[in-house]
């Protein structure tokens, strides 16, 4: 068994110029569509990731018309059985004070007053800091272009100053502008106690926004709170994620489908003619053998192991250099967005896997089959 797989391996290196050829398309179709598959599905989990980020543990949430209501309206359905958890928000319009000179445009913030950082109905990760302190939380871009570090003092104009506390990393809520260009036409967002912004801006007992979970679906007391806040400024709605970025480049999907499908085609073309070349050529070889008393099968065999010689080392070498193509595929695309995006890559993916080698097997026997016809035609003569 070991003299057939060194004699395909002489066989298939015997021409080197046409081997390194033949593998290396081989290898250019599994890392195209390994990166591409690898990107696929990165990309979805990323977006994934950053609307359950947003919608957190909630279930719906309540506004006004009137920007603000009373805190009593929010007393009010926290009391029912069916709601579980609330968070209070405020949401504040302000500016930045600065050491240096800016335009107003470029220094306005919108400042979120919560009740409680660490609720489970808002996700906030980490980067430096703590949410158990009281401070201002900044989003990791703009704690950069403030040049601020926890316990830092920002000050907001007219209104007063508060140390950082913690800065995240990106979050919808928090989304921000990473340089002065880009907050010309993006204000910045940052998070601080609710008391202190009601303080600030004198909005004692005033909210814009309650979110809370329910047990079960809430579908009645969501029925109940409709009917309740009829003819009032005040109205409930579920809490749905904005996927508004994710809807710009869902086109994106079938574009990565494409491109795979479009490496394999074109390497699987340049494979074939390549190695049904070798077998035209090697038509002599096969009568000689089948005269000295080779059987049908053992030639056959011959040359279906050559074929998966050239495969497992594309799958070696291919898969690993797919995956770093699509490393890189993912930074492009997600440096193209105006907020800093961290992603997890999200190479170990079975399905995938069971479809490449299902994929990889039809070709290989396929290809196999194609070349078995070949080399019968000649054989014949």
């Amino acid at each position: 068994m070991l003299n057939i797989w060194r004699i395909s391996w002489r066989n298939s290196t015997r021409r080197k110029k046409r081997f390194f050829f033949t593998l290396a398309a081989m290898v250019m179709g599994v890392s195209v569509m390994t990166a591409m598959l690898v990107a696929d599905k990165t990309t979805e989990d990323v977006f994934t990731y950053y609307e359950q980020m947003y919608v957190a543990d909630a279930d719906y949430w309540i506004l006004s018309d009137d920007h603000t209501f009373s805190e009593n309206t929010a007393e009010e359905v926290a009391v029912h059985s069916e709601v579980s958890e609330t968070l209070h928000v405020l949401d504040k319009q302000a500016f930045f004070e600065l050491e240096e000179e800016r335009p107003r445009n470029e220094r306005s913030v919108r400042i979120t007053g919560v009740s409680d950082f660490s609720s489970s109905l808002l996700k906030l990760p980490v980067a430096e800091g703590s949410l158990e302190d009281e401070g201002v939380i900044l989003p990791e871009p703009v704690a950069r272009l403030l040049g601020k570090g926890i316990g830092d003092s920002v000050h907001f104009e007219g209104l007063g100053e508060l140390e950082v506390s913690a800065i995240v990393e990106y979050v919808q809520i928090l989304a921000s502008p990473s340089d002065w260009e880009g907050a010309q036409s993006s204000g910045f967002r940052v998070m601080v106690p609710l008391d202190v912004l009601q303080e600030w801006a004198g909005l004692h007992g005033e909210i814009s926004y309650m979110r809370f979970q329910t047990d079960g679906d809430g579908e009645e007391l969501f029925l109940n709170l409709q009917e309740q806040f009829q003819g009032s400024s005040t109205f409930v709605q579920p809490v749905v994620a904005d996927d508004r970025q994710s809807n710009d480049i869902s086109g994106l999907y079938t574009f990565f489908y494409l491109i795979a499908a479009l490496a394999i085609i074109i390497s699987g073309f340049i494979v074939f003619n390549m190695i049904y070349t070798s077998v035209i050529e090697r038509q002599k070889e096969f009568a000689i053998m089948k005269s000295l008393g080779y059987l049908q099968s053992s030639v056959s065999k011959l040359v279906l192991i050559e074929v998966v010689l050239l495969a497992t080392i594309a799958v070696v070498i291919g898969v690993p250099f797919g995956v770093w193509i699509g490393d890189l595929f993912m930074m492009a695309l997600l440096g193209v967005f105006a907020f800093d995006m961290v992603y997890s890559l999200n190479w170990i993916i079975p399905q995938w896997s069971q479809l490449q080698q299902a994929s990889s097997f039809r070709f290989s026997f396929l290809l196999f089959r194609f070349i078995m016809l070949g080399k019968r035609r000649f054989c014949s003569h």
